[in-house]
């Protein structure tokens, strides 16, 4: 924790527009590095789909140099049931986010099926490792923002002991340094 908080402050010495700072997202067990105060929220989702219970997502957010820094995280359901798998929840994640940037699966055919075959146009695998996870997956590429302006977007989707989490950047464009702050201060705990 120190060393974060020692990379963070040698960072922001760097950045005057990004102010790192380590934060933990309440009720999870989830920290990251912030370039900025975040705002927090909670809502209810469905996360299992309309069949299931409510789940509530936790999330902190803020916007700096243009950009918005987002981490959400979820408790996942107990196992048995109707109850689905972490992958399977993950992926009904994943479809959700590029839904909220207005990006479409793309329709391949079985002979074009790989790890990309259901990825928007545009859209590549981001290899991130996030500490602490069992399971994860990224993504970068175009999207929408809510008002119909063109973004980049880039997010990791990771799980661990119960929980589900999302770590995301969408603004016009950042520098490597900046990806690899945010996503590198993200861990499970």
């Amino acid at each position: 924790m120190l060393t974060m908080l020692g990379v963070a402050l040698l960072l922001a010495g760097c950045s005057p527009a990004l102010n790192w700072r380590v934060a933990r997202l309440d009720a999870a067990p989830v920290q990251a590095l912030m370039p900025c105060k975040p705002e927090r929220a909670e809502r209810e989702v469905a996360l299992q789909g309309p069949e299931g219970p409510p789940a509530t997502l936790r999330m902190m957010s803020c916007d700096s140099a243009g950009l918005t820094f987002a981490v959400a995280a979820v408790r996942l359901p107990e196992a048995g049931g109707n109850s689905a798998s972490p992958a399977a929840l993950m992926d009904r994640w994943q479809q959700a986010t590029w839904a909220s940037l207005r990006q479409a699966p793309a329709n391949r055919s079985d002979a074009e099926n790989t790890a990309t075959s259901h990825a928007p146009e545009g859209w590549m695998p981001l290899l991130q490792p996030v500490r602490g996870a069992e399971l994860q997956r990224g993504w970068e590429g175009p999207g929408l923002a809510h008002n119909g302006q063109p973004l980049q977007a880039r997010f990791v989707l990771a799980q661990r002991a119960g929980w589900l989490v999302q770590a995301a950047v969408y603004g016009p464009g950042w520098s490597t340094e900046t990806g690899e702050t945010f996503f590198g201060g993200l861990a499970l705990e």
